[in-house]
């Protein structure tokens, strides 16, 4: 969506692991739904594996189709094996080893697992060999290298629509250095050439991808190269260098590093990892204020869906329709691309609507964290046992799931966008890693996994008596007959509503006298309120 006269517009894809599906929902809604067509992209880490794909269209009219690539390369990521493998001293670390280290990043340390340790000499002799062979990293990204060999085309990249910026960090200098759509290699200006040596493409995405200590460096033209996010998180500055002026860039995490409990008594382990997410969190305040300094647009969570290496099909669904919403509100808050696309002064384009956005953005996250707490509901219900555990879990996936249509009702009320599919949560099942629940949550448990439960008309469901307590407030209510009450209200009392559907339900919840407590947001109690 670039007009003449305007200047050229920018794409900047952040990194940050398997949180990299966030970008590829936000941009199915830019360049899938709005219009929007890039004509730079600059990437980081998992940024520079989204712009790869997005390089190979060569006209406008090609974007959709890489778009549909790029939503196909997430949603076929079944677990953590399709990214990467631990490294093979890693899997010879003694389980007594692992323990340890893990009781030691806890702040726990045992005598009894030290002397396990102790006792694994022969298994531990054999890790530390294969650590001298390949100990520069704990995983292998080889997964991603044979997913990224197969699906490249590089005489299509070559004639990239867009200019290309993939972004990496030279531990021999430190230096940041940029790679193009040619393979070609820059200096931290993005365009003075760094060496005539060609890059392989995707030698140099894993380079950007070489998060350490979790993924192994990669060597290109003579020298050692690992993640850009260590110079550049955000990659805005590569965008800009190469003529982009509005640029939208696409973060996978907010803004900021949060506030942690004490650190007084963290042990190495703890202050490492956090002294390290504290200059990450600083790299990328600077990154946000690059942008700042023209005109652009920040996407970015606003809800901590999963871990940087946490790969489930369930948990990716969610953020990829996260990043849907996020980039469709934005975008409307400021008035539309063409807003952007025509700034010119830094800062702009500005929220024209922030009520509305507000509003949006509070059923955006009622609607995703019901969908996250039904996943880990049916991730309870998994384990089968107890049965009276897995009762109860199926309780609250169906209270949650309850809750859920009516936030999607009122999304669709309001006109709010909606991402594909949006109609089926409250009826279906979440992903989960290579498991399979049920046919859906109004079937019932079958007898081997915790049974029998009595299945329900979902047109008709309203969920048993059921405590909602408000996040942040912790404020408690009682929920009888779908409709909100005070916490100490214990008049189970069905008025107005479907007895049977009610009945059928409270039977669900009512093993060893237990009923579900749902975490929910505000507005997902004035929804109830009104029902």
């Amino acid at each position: 969506m670039t007009r003449k006269g305007t200047a050229p517009v920018g794409l900047a894809l952040g990194g940050g692991g398997s949180k990299g599906a966030f970008q590829a929902g936000a941009v199915a809604t830019l360049v899938g739904d709005l219009g929007f067509r890039p004509d730079v992209i600059a990437g980081t880490s998992a940024g520079s594996l989204n712009t790869l794909i997005l390089a190979h269209a060569r006209t406008p009219d090609e974007y959709p189709e890489m778009v549909g690539r790029l939503l196909d390369e997430w949603t076929t990521l079944a677990d953590a094996s399709d990214v990467y493998l631990p490294r093979a001293w890693v899997d010879d670390v003694p389980p007594a080893l692992r323990r340890a280290a893990s009781e030691a990043a806890a702040g726990r340390l045992r005598p009894a697992v030290v002397v396990d340790v102790a006792r694994s000499a022969t298994a531990l002799r054999r890790a530390i060999a294969d650590f001298r062979r390949d100990g520069d990293a704990l995983y292998s990204l080889a997964p991603v290298e044979a997913r990224v060999r197969v699906g490249l085309e590089p005489d299509r990249v070559r004639a990239s629509r867009a200019r290309i910026r993939i972004s990496a960090v030279a531990l021999e200098t430190g230096a940041l250095r940029w790679i193009d759509e040619a393979g070609r290699l820059y200096e931290a200006d993005a365009t003075t050439p760094a060496s005539d040596a060609p890059v392989d493409l995707v030698d140099a995405v894993l380079a950007s991808s070489a998060f350490s200590p979790a993924f192994p460096p990669r060597r290109i033209a003579g020298e050692t190269y690992v993640d850009g996010g260590f110079r550049t998180v955000l990659p805005v500055r590569g965008a800009r260098a190469v003529g982009a002026g509005p640029v939208i860039a696409v973060a996978c995490a907010s803004e900021g590093l949060g506030r942690a409990r004490s650190m007084a008594d963290a042990n190495v382990v703890q202050v490492a990892l956090r002294a390290a997410s504290a200059t990450l969190a600083e790299v990328a305040a600077r990154d946000v204020e690059d942008l700042r300094r023209g005109p652009g647009l920040l996407l970015e969570p606003t809800v901590d869906v999963h871990g940087f290496l946490e790969v489930d099909p369930g948990r990716i669904a969610i953020e990829l329709d996260l990043g849907r919403f996020v980039a469709a509100e934005r975008v409307a808050a400021i008035g539309g691309l063409e807003r952007l696309v025509a700034a010119r002064r830094a800062g702009e384009p500005g929220i024209v609507d922030v009520d509305s956005l507000a509003a949006s953005d509070a059923l955006t996250r009622a609607l995703v964290r019901l969908r996250l707490d039904a996943w880990a509901d049916e991730e309870r219900l998994l384990e089968g046992k107890p049965r009276a555990a897995a009762a109860l879990a199926l309780a609250g996936a169906r209270a949650r799931k309850w809750l859920l249509r009516r936030a999607v009702d009122a999304r669709a009320a309001c006109q709010g966008p909606m991402p594909p599919g949006a109609a089926a949560w409250w009826s279906s099942f979440e992903g989960h890693a290579g498991r399979t629940v049920l046919r859906d949550p109004w079937g019932g448990l079958s007898a081997g996994n915790g049974g029998p439960v009595p299945a329900v008309d979902p047109e008709a469901f309203v969920p048993g008596p059921f405590t909602m307590v408000v996040r942040g407030s912790g404020e408690r209510w009682r929920v009888v007959a779908g409709r909100r009450r005070p916490a100490d209200d214990t008049s189970d009392t069905v008025a107005g509503v479907d007895a049977s559907a009610v009945g059928a339900a409270a039977e669900v919840a009512a093993s060893r006298g237990a009923t579900p407590t749902v975490e929910v947001d505000p507005v997902v109690v004035d929804l109830v309120a009104e029902a």
